[in-house]
């Protein structure tokens, strides 16, 4: 089965997840939100989706973790990781995911991202 164009948005932050979740569907995207990553790993595992937005610094399953099961179950998925660390290409490389996205961001900035990764592999 191939990816759906669904983002799922993994952030522990309400506030910020709701902030992106409402740029994101501003924008036509369908999202799905998820507020940790030990949530949403079995819907990714159920559906592919189109797209990953994952906050670094999340509750529970570290990202690293989480991007390792994603990649063992498919390399398809483009995966953004979202956050305030310094160094985060080499962060980004060395997680191997799709792209990052350096906190604050511009929200039209986001939307562009998404739109990207979206259409990465299609």
């Amino acid at each position: 089965m191939g990816r759906s164009q669904q983002i799922y948005l993994i952030d522990d932050d309400d506030d910020l997840r709701f902030t992106i979740g409402l740029s994101l569907k501003h924008a036509g995207l369908d999202v799905r939100e998820f507020a940790s990553a030990d949530e949403a790993l079995p819907a990714v595992l159920a559906a592919t989706p189109g797209a990953i937005f994952l906050d670094y610094r999340i509750e529970g399953m570290s990202a690293e973790e989480f991007v390792s099961r994603v990649k063992q179950h498919t390399e398809t998925i483009p995966i953004v990781l979202l956050t305030g660390t310094h160094n985060v290409a080499d962060l980004a490389k060395q997680m191997g995911v799709f792209d990052w996205l350096g906190k604050p961001f511009d929200l039209d900035e986001l939307v562009a991202r998404a739109q990207k990764a979206l259409s990465h592999g299609r």
